[in-house]
């Protein structure tokens, strides 16, 4: 707060307020007054446009398009003409010139001359006949038109009769005199000025002040001959023989408002002030469009000289006259209005000329000016709005409010308002209580105001809102931004936020960069974060606040033009979700590589979608080449993805060599990951390390599951599994009753069906034959009954009305809401948790091996601040994020089942996550687990299997015996597609079948098991010769008579309930001992058919297991196999915790079965094995004959409580008197 503001009087305060207000309310009518007024640019391009439009019936761009003047030098009295210059200009600056009379002649113009579509190319030339388009200029007078335009704006409105409409202020005047209201406050309170002084200015102010005797009157101000508007020279009363003056300079940057012993001593001081660059460029904003920039400091240099260089030479030169006044007659504020209005007149003149004045001795010599200063037509349209507005716009007191507040000028009416009486209410307080004085209330809007640094010590109030730092540039469309997401132009760089252009440019450190005001230097540059990657935001903006639509605009170019309707397919095919984008804006992160490829992707789609409709011919509704473009189109999508894809460098060529199908967006993530060291080594072996090699292939698999996802939504490309997957997931929709069944064939009917949903004993069957992208729908007798048409269509036709009618898709149109349906079922079942049957970890710890050090490029490039200690080095920072110390350096880590987790610092999300352990006071890489390739401990070792050794020494216990059709049956080979695993249903002869099945239902024989299980949970290992006898091959009968002679599936009864809530099982099925079992006792092995884990999703299969080496991801993919058991191991039930009736978490006790992993190695063809896991299963301790068998289905509680959840949440789940995995 100014200290001469502190020591104003109250009265003085009161009166400073109320003329700020005052000027802010009128300065505000004038910006919406200007707000009518049209640019030369934005009022004579449409006039062009149409005129070339009617005269020449040619659509031209008439600021690319240029006219071209090939000057012709006659001699001889025109017997000889030679070519001379040629100059080019764009139609619109040609037309703002307009032309003179000799230009609508043929003869003016030599061959080269015409009209051309674009700059510097002379083969594009139009048939428009150049002097045809300066008759057209000239008649159409666009500078006449432009006056007509000017004085519409700026008229006072006035009565039928002439006189003024004494209703209506005169906002121009008003505003005037309420500026220089407050410059006068302000000298006053400042003591520029004494009290008489005072007195004498509020006479002019009031229309009072009286020319006495002894006094000079109001004058305008001539400067070099040139008229100065708005500056005001006040003559006061002589003293001592002197002439004295106050002179008014509106929005001077020193003294606005100043007394002066006589105009000698104003003129001196001016002097001086315009030797400073900045400030003769504020002082020509009084002085004519014509003689500003380089010629008013060619003037003034040439005058200072002329007036203080020594006089020599034989004639001396004549001092030249600086100042000249010019009394005003009449009203000060309205003369003063009126020559305003001349000069924005005259300037309107000079940019765009009217006829009558292009053929004047005035108008060549402005031209010659003109050139002289280096300023073009456009120069001079581009600037003459902002020039006016520099004068009209007058604000003063700028000074003070510029202490409190940034951007002042840029706000509402309302809030200049709020804001200014807050300034006063505050130096109204402090002045009265001192140091002592407490917060003064604020308001609404200036409590949103953000404090910003200007300098070490100075800080202000500012909204926050980019809106005055907008640019109107329009870049070139062939511009691209750099890595940054920056576009370099003209030597400047710029940033599109929202769609917004913005300039940049550096800063000091910590932000880098900030955004620089179009119009004034010295405004606040609001700073930018960065990712590096093209993400940019200000340091005020909150992503929190931002809708998901913008949080992925703003990750970069590439997806600053997404679409709303692209949002929720783009994350997911991406696996991206709200919680990621905020994340990555709130930790400027870089985004994950599958969601960079994914945006990618689809904008590709876009653009090809674009394409096809503008190349398209209107009204071409033809199915043939509708069918034609589709079948193409596949291709040019992949031809411009592959041109996109190219990668540089050695180490990204590396990579790629090892990898070629793996996206630009990993490869490059891959490249950020590896050091030096690595780089080196890998350049020299010229293969990737196997770790990087182990995370390629995990990220590959990544984008399969990217690929099948985006097949969903994409257009232009096609994947065929994306098909078979909305296919597979009809069963899964609300109201889908399989009483109809679907084939879905590749090639031809002939081969076995890839997929089917329905009953295999449905009346209706229908076969859809994939053709390219295509499908033809066929009946059971094979008979076409649709000709080749999209997935959704075909299936429309095939199902019958009932079955639509179950689904909700009635009417005409129904398939459209059918992808909709598939594709959201798709969604809600990736995304909710997987009820996977898992055998518990071990608790146990594998044996030790050397640990390795913590790569130091892990740790994060800043300390993480506000972190508490948790003990070991161990830290807890914001959002919940963990840290350790080593080495005086901070890496992130994350919990897992395993340990702590390491995280990359430089690509967070990589799949590389090595597991930590804590060893001798450090922290450490533990190798023993989390890592591929690790020695086999005591235990692995694996066993040939051999009939020989599978012989049960059971004592005999005689089941009810199979039938001969029961035994045809166990030898059947049926798909998962075939045997739905149902809730509720159990056939007993597939405990003959062979435990591991593919996914057509083929057995799949066992070569070698380990000879030892992993440890259990309970940490014990089992022998794998006890489970031998359950692994015969096609010795069916015997096998299933091993499972029951052990086992019985029963009835549950009341008092089998181990709780209340239990009660919900009785007369559903148990499995109980049907004798005696010893503790340690093998029971058999979870058999049953492999199947897709995202169909297995897709169905709610209760008897899901999962089967292959490595952890089972959180979320279903493609190409992950799990295995829905069906015999009667699969029936075992589990024991749960409670919350009301629903089941929410795995009990921590009570199993007396516990589940035990072999790796296995498989012949899936002949002579190729490939590993697996089979789960054997043992009895923890005693179990006597009918008790009943349970054990821990591992499951987490996410999917124990997304399983058992109430009806009204999932319409998926059997009702709580039936929860399905309590029971099965």
């Amino acid at each position: 707060m100014p200290p001469w503001l502190l020591l104003a009087s109250r009265e003085q305060r009161d009166a400073l307020r109320q003329s700020l207000i005052a000027s802010s309310n009128s300065r505000h009518e004038v910006r919406q007054m200007m707000a009518k007024l049209q640019s030369p640019v934005q009022f004579v391009k449409p006039l062009l446009e149409h005129a070339i439009t009617v005269n020449f019936q040619l659509t031209l761009d008439v600021e690319q398009a240029t006219f071209v003047h090939e000057h012709k030098n006659d001699y001889f009295f025109g017997l000889i003409s030679v070519q001379g210059t040629t100059t080019e200009q764009t139609l619109l600056s040609a037309a703002l010139h307009n032309f003179d009379e000799s230009l609508t002649s043929a003869d003016a113009f030599g061959a080269g001359s015409g009209i051309y579509l674009t700059p510097g190319a002379r083969d594009g030339k139009t048939p428009i006949k150049p002097e045809e388009f300066a008759l057209v200029c000239r008649n159409l007078d666009f500078g006449s038109l432009y006056q007509i335009h000017l004085r519409s704006i700026l008229a006072v409105p006035t009565q039928p009769d002439g006189t003024v409409d004494g209703t209506t202020q005169d906002v121009l005047i008003k505003s005037y005199k309420d500026a220089f209201a407050v410059a006068i406050h302000l000298a006053v309170i400042q003591q520029e000025i004494s009290t008489a002084c005072q007195r004498a200015l509020l006479d002019v102010l009031h229309d009072r002040y009286v020319v006495r005797y002894g006094t000079q009157p109001c004058s305008q101000l001539e400067f070099l001959g040139m008229d100065v508007s708005e500056v005001l020279v006040i003559g006061l009363d002589a003293e001592d023989g002197t002439s004295p003056c106050i002179v008014y300079i509106p929005q001077d940057p020193i003294r606005p408002l100043a007394r002066y012993g006589s105009i000698k001593d104003f003129e001196d001081e001016l002097n001086r002030r315009l030797l400073s660059p900045g400030y003769r460029q504020f002082f020509s904003r009084f002085l004519p469009l014509s003689h500003q920039g380089k010629l008013l400091d060619q003037m003034i240099r040439r005058a200072l000289r002329q007036k203080w260089a020594p006089k020599t030479g034989p004639i001396p030169w004549a001092e030249p006259v600086f100042l000249a006044l010019h009394p005003i007659k009449g009203n000060v504020f309205k003369s003063l209005r009126d020559q305003r209005v001349r000069q924005i007149e005259r300037h309107g003149r000079e940019v765009v000329v009217p006829t009558a004045d292009i053929d004047t001795q005035a108008r060549q010599e402005l031209r010659a000016a003109y050139a002289k200063a280096g300023l073009s037509a456009l120069l001079l349209a581009a600037s003459f709005i902002p020039v006016i507005g520099d004068v009209l716009l007058i604000f003063t007191g700028a000074q003070l409010i510029k202490e409190a507040y940034q951007g002042f000028d840029a706000w509402r009416r309302d809030e200049k308002v709020e804001a200014l009486n807050y300034l006063m209410d505050v130096a109204e307080q402090v002045a009265f209580m001192g140091a002592s004085a407490g917060a003064v209330k604020a308001g609404r809007f200036v409590n949103s105001l953000l404090p910003v640094k200007l300098s070490s010590n100075r800080f202000a109030l500012w909204k926050a809102d980019l809106s005055p730092y907008r640019q109107s540039l329009e870049l070139p469309e062939t511009l691209l931004p750099d890595e940054q997401g920056l576009y370099h132009h003209q030597g400047k760089h710029y940033l599109s936020l929202d769609e917004q252009l913005y300039e940049v440019g550096t800063v000091a450190p910590p932000s880098g960069w900030s955004i620089r005001h179009p119009d004034d230097p010295w405004a606040y540059s609001p700073p930018l974060l960065q990712n590096g990657s093209g993400a940019w935001r200000t340091l005020h903006e909150k992503p929190q606040d931002w809708s998901d639509l913008k949080r992925l605009r703003r990750l970069g170019p590439v997806a600053a033009g997404t679409p709303p309707e692209d949002l929720a397919p783009i994350l997911h095919a991406s696996a991206s979700d709200s919680n990621l984008l905020l994340e990555l804006h709130r930790e400027n992160q870089a985004p994950p590589a599958q969601l960079i490829d994914t945006v990618k992707r689809f904008q590709l789609d876009r653009q090809i979608q674009h394409q096809r409709l503008q190349g398209s011919p209107p009204n071409n509704d033809s199915p043939a080449l509708s069918f034609t473009a589709e079948q193409h189109t596949p291709e040019q999508f992949e031809d411009l993805y592959q041109q996109s894809e190219q990668v540089e460098g050695p180490l990204p060529e590396q990579i790629r060599q090892d990898f070629p199908n793996l996206p630009k967006s990993y490869v490059q993530a891959l490249e950020k990951s590896i050091n030096p060291v690595e780089a080196r080594q890998i350049l020299n072996q010229k293969s990737l390390l196997s770790y990087l090699k182990d995370e390629a292939e995990l990220s590959m698999q990544n984008v399969d599951t990217a690929r099948l996802h985006e097949g969903l939504y994409l257009h232009t490309t096609f994947n065929p599994a994306s098909d078979q997957l909305a296919f597979q997931t009809l069963e899964a929709l609300p109201g889908w009753s399989g009483d109809v069944r679907l084939e879905l064939y590749s090639g031809t009917l002939a081969d076995p069906p890839i997929a089917s949903v329905g009953n295999d004993s449905a009346a209706t069957v229908r076969r859809l034959l994939r053709e390219d992208s295509r499908y033809r729908v066929y009946d059971a007798d094979g008979k076409q009954i649709l000709a080749p048409s999209d997935l959704y269509s075909a299936i429309g036709h095939a199902l019958p009305e009932t079955e639509l009618d179950n689904l909700g898709f009635s009417g005409a149109n129904r398939t459209r809401p059918l992808k909709q349906s598939l594709i959201q079922k798709i969604t809600q079942l990736g995304a909710s948790p997987t009820s996977v049957r898992r055998i518990p970890a071990s608790p146990i710890s594998p044996p030790y091996r050397p640990g390795r050090p913590l790569d130091t490029h892990f740790a994060q490039k800043t300390p993480p601040s506000d972190l508490t200690a948790l003990g070991d080095d161990l830290y807890r920072g914001a959002f919940s994020r963990h840290y350790i110390e080593e080495g005086e350096r901070y890496y992130q880590v994350e919990p897992s089942a395993l340990g702590w987790k390491l995280i990359d610092a430089r690509n967070p999300f990589r799949f590389y996550r090595p597991v930590l352990r804590r060893r001798d006071g450090h922290w450490e890489i533990n190798t023993a687990i989390g890592l591929k390739g690790g020695a086999p401990g005591p235990g692995h070792s694996k066993i040939q299997l051999s009939e020989t050794s599978m012989v049960s020494a059971l004592e005999y216990v005689k089941p009810e015996p199979f039938t001969r059709e029961d035994l045809l049956r166990m030898k059947a080979i049926k798909s998962y597609q075939r045997q739905p695993n149902r809730m509720g249903e159990y056939d007993r002869v597939n405990n003959g079948r062979y435990p591991l099945r593919d996914l057509s239902g083929n057995p799949l024989r066992i070569r070698k098991i380990q000879h030892m299980s992993e440890i259990t949970d309970s940490g014990v290992r089992y022998q794998a010769k006890d489970i031998l006898p359950y692994l015969k091959w096609e010795n069916h009968e015997a096998v299933a008579q091993l499972y029951e002679e052990k086992l019985l599936l029963r009835q549950f009864t009341a008092e089998d309930a181990k709780f209340p809530q239990e009660s919900s099982m009785i007369g559903q099925a148990m499995v109980v001992a049907r004798k005696p079992l010893s503790a340690g006792e093998a029971i058999g092995v979870y058999g049953g058919n492999f199947i897709p884990f995202h169909v297995s999703n897709a169905r709610r299969d209760p008897f899901v297991i999962d089967v292959l080496p490595g952890p089972l991801p959180d979320k279903p993919t493609w190409d992950r196999l799990v295995l829905t058991g069906d015999n009667i191991i699969s029936r075992i039930n589990s024991i749960f915790e409670y919350e009301g009736r629903l089941p929410v978490r795995q009990a921590g006790s009570g199993y007396n079965v516990e589940g035990a992993t072999f790796p296995v190695d498989v012949e899936i063809a002949e002579g190729r094995l490939e590993p697996f896991v089979l789960s054997g299963f043992f009895t923890t301790r005693d179990v006597p004959a009918d008790e009943e068998l349970r054990w821990n289905y591992g499951y987490s509680e996410a999917g124990t409580r997304i399983t058992f959840a109430a009806p009204e949440t999932s319409l998926e789940t059997p009702s709580p008197s039936q929860p399905p995995s309590s029971q099965e």
